[in-house]
């Protein structure tokens, strides 16, 4: 392998945005791991003959699993392609429709787990590897949600559907 070409590590990567980046970087003649829960998600881009086999290492993590296990699918990459150069935090959520209030308590403590909590674990199992080669990037992709609230609903002091006291 060489040293010109990245190693990427992207979570969420089976659709939208994360397979999007994956099939590019694949394009660009890097290397992906491309994570998701679900590995039958991938069947798609394997099947595609454009797609280079050679350069990908499909495996699975749920971001919400125990920091142990995100551990250990980030050491199985390390090993496979001996580094990691880009860690793209992709995997989320959406917080949902309508008020925060009408998800409820559950639903947003999923959100937390898998937005939050997922990506901050993916990056401390990852961040080691980039120590100690003194090199690596960390890039976090997140919902909309993130800067501009969507979800409260209307409020009182404004007929639109978005509070303008949230912007």
């Amino acid at each position: 392998m060489s040293t010109k070409e990245l190693v990427w590590f992207v979570t969420g990567a089976s659709r939208g945005l994360g397979l999007a980046l994956t099939k590019r970087i694949l394009a660009r003649g890097d290397r992906v791991v491309a994570t998701a829960r679900n590995l039958n998600a991938f069947d798609p881009l394997l099947a595609d003959p454009s797609t280079d086999r050679s350069r990908i290492l499909i495996l699975q993590l749920d971001v919400t699993s125990p920091a142990d296990a995100v551990q250990g699918v980030v050491r199985e990459a390390v090993e496979h392609w001996g580094r990691i150069d880009v860690l793209v935090n992709n995997a989320g959520m959406g917080g949902g429709v309508g008020p925060s209030e009408e998800q409820g308590v559950d639903h947003m403590m999923e959100v937390m787990r898998t937005n939050y909590t997922g990506t901050l674990s993916v990056t401390h199992a990852v961040l080691p590897h980039m120590r100690k080669r003194c090199a690596g990037t960390v890039l976090l992709f997140g919902s909309r949600t993130a800067y501009r609230n969507e979800f409260l609903g209307p409020c009182e002091c404004s007929p639109r559907r978005v509070c303008p006291c949230a912007d």
